[in-house]
């Protein structure tokens, strides 16, 4: 892989509130054809993590999930304001692949009563011809 066609994309998260499951919001359409390599996830505020009060984040392209984290103590752990984690690949093969235009999407489910969630996704690709 070579680093020079790595292209690195921030893109703030839309405020989800608590008690919204199932929400789902388009982030960004790709200029590129590129391949989905990691994202890093960077929450807005503090967040306590609970095994029964919790989301799961899933960031999508063109409606297929790539990355998912849960907000869990066995999955983010606690979240600190401004501390990026990392947000598990769960995609493989093609579905990491992307076409110019695909869109980005975020989706927040929850469990139990659910959490309240903002930050900002950063996303890295790598560019294809």
């Amino acid at each position: 892989m070579n680093q020079m066609n790595q292209i690195m994309v921030s893109i703030p998260m839309p405020t989800v509130a608590l008690g919204s499951p199932g929400a789902e919001y388009s982030l960004w359409a790709l200029p590129f054809k590129g391949r989905f390599l990691s994202a890093r996830l960077v929450p807005s505020a503090a967040l306590t993590a609970h095994d029964t009060n919790y989301a799961t984040l899933t960031i999508a392209i063109d409606g297929t999930a790539v990355a998912a984290v849960s907000t869990t103590t066995t999955g983010t752990g606690n979240l600190v304001k401004g501390t990026d984690i990392a947000i598990t690949t769960t995609g493989t093969g093609a579905t990491l692949e992307a076409s110019e235009k695909s869109v980005l999407s975020f989706a927040k489910t929850e469990g139990g009563s659910g959490i309240a969630f903002s930050g900002t996704a950063v996303l890295l690709f790598e560019a294809m011809s």
